[in-house]
């Protein structure tokens, strides 16, 4: 259940979820983990870092908008789009 540790009850509850305990072991593994990793790939980057700024790879996007005029060569319909 979402949000168990809002309710307010005065008095007794029977049917309310108890909210579970937070592994604070586990989570401070994962922080150090993390901070491992980060480290690692800042120093991966700074040693393969030189010279890569100006070898970079341009992106260019296009976008086409009209390949021109029409070529119906079975004629056109009353509209004016290819049959």
């Amino acid at each position: 259940m979402v949000n168990a540790d809002n309710f307010q009850v005065s008095g007794s509850s029977v049917g309310t979820p108890s909210v579970p305990a937070t592994d604070v072991g586990g989570l401070a593994a994962a922080s150090s983990a993390t901070a491992a990793a980060t480290q690692a790939a800042a120093d991966a980057g700074a040693r393969d870092s030189g010279g890569a700024a100006s070898n970079m790879p341009s992106i260019i996007t296009v976008e086409v908008v009209g390949y021109g005029g029409a070529d119906c060569p079975n004629g056109t319909n009353p509209d004016g789009t290819c049959k």
